[in-house]
């Protein structure tokens, strides 16, 4: 009752909010055939360590919004591109270490730039990403001869190291670039995520799965808004991707300041209705963490169970 109370606020709160907030705006759409990455030596590589190295935190949010825009096929050949296998990789096809502790991260993106080991490198800062802990490791490039293989290992050095949960109230990158070192903080879970299971059983006891999430994704070194829609079935085990009429309803909308910045807000793209098993919307992507955020996800889907008629709708909302 306490979810539902406060799923209602928060579109009360938005529409009254948003008479005082900037117009909202449908982003600028890109074809996907033209995109042009910054993929060259300078910007972004592979380590011989292997995982990415971008150049520095501009070139890192710059390089975010473009690969947030590229279907499945582009992103498997700019990892191609790079010599680069990402975590995201290596979990579809089964090949994900059992050191994993990234198996339940909610962002694709943030999964297609991480290694195996959960690393990336932004600027001189090397990051270790545990979002399944609500951790993220810190190592300084100059110790990574010296410490990398500890920082693999979760072996803290608290002269050369950090370990933040995803509470971090300060920006990471001015931390770390005041050479801060020895901060130990607990494991905690706080990335904001609002899920539901719609789920429409057949008479042969075959579960038909609508999984919905509206997600805050906090990973210190990286954050997003992300509203998605899977649609699965289930026999008597496994779970399947199956295909079905998807779209986000009018009304899907987004508000949210980065770091004590003015609001900014976006309707979600005017988009066809698609016969496919998944779409998603991820409105913000950045190095940068968001002081307040009101995200309104609106699902529409056909479900193919049998006997099953008509679209089945579903709303969430997430707020802070």
């Amino acid at each position: 009752m306490k979810k539902l109370i406060m799923a209602i606020l928060a579109i009360a709160i938005f529409a009254v909010a948003c008479q005082k907030a900037q117009t909202i705006v449908e982003p600028t759409s890109i074809n996907n055939s033209t995109i042009k990455t910054r993929t060259n030596e300078d910007d972004v590589y592979k380590t011989e360590h292997g995982y990415l190295k971008f150049k520095d935190r501009e070139v890192f949010d710059v390089l975010l919004i473009e690969l947030n825009e590229m279907n499945e096929d582009q992103l498997n050949q700019w990892e191609q591109n790079l010599g680069f296998v990402s975590l995201y990789s290596l979990m579809k096809s089964s090949s994900a270490p059992e050191t994993n502790l990234n198996k339940n991260c909610p962002d694709d993106l943030l999964l297609r730039i991480i290694n195996r080991d959960g690393l990336i490198q932004v600027g001189n800062f090397v990051f270790k990403s545990e979002t399944d802990l609500g951790l993220c490791w810190t190592l300084n490039e100059s110790n990574i001869s010296a410490n990398l293989t500890d920082l693999i290992s979760r072996v803290f050095v608290p002269t050369t190291m950090n370990r933040f949960n995803e509470n971090l109230e300060e920006d990471v990158y001015d931390l770390l670039t005041a050479g801060t070192v020895g901060v130990f903080q607990d494991r905690v879970r706080s990335s904001t995520e609002h899920k539901i299971n719609d789920d429409v059983t057949s008479s042969s006891n075959v579960v038909w799965r609508a999984d919905c999430k509206n997600v805050y994704q906090a990973a210190v070194f990286y954050y997003s808004l992300l509203s998605e829609l899977k649609y699965m079935s289930q026999g008597t085990i496994t779970w399947i991707q199956m295909a079905t009429y998807i779209n986000f309803e009018s009304g899907t909308k987004v508000k949210f300041k980065p770091n004590n910045n003015p609001w900014q807000g976006y309707w979600a793209p005017s988009l066809s209705v698609v016969y496919d098993n998944k779409r998603n919307w991820r409105p913000y992507e950045s190095s940068r963490k968001l002081t307040n955020y009101e995200f309104i996800g609106k699902f529409r889907y056909d479900s193919q169970a049998p006997g099953a008629t008509g679209y089945r709708y579903v709303n969430l909302s997430i707020f802070k």
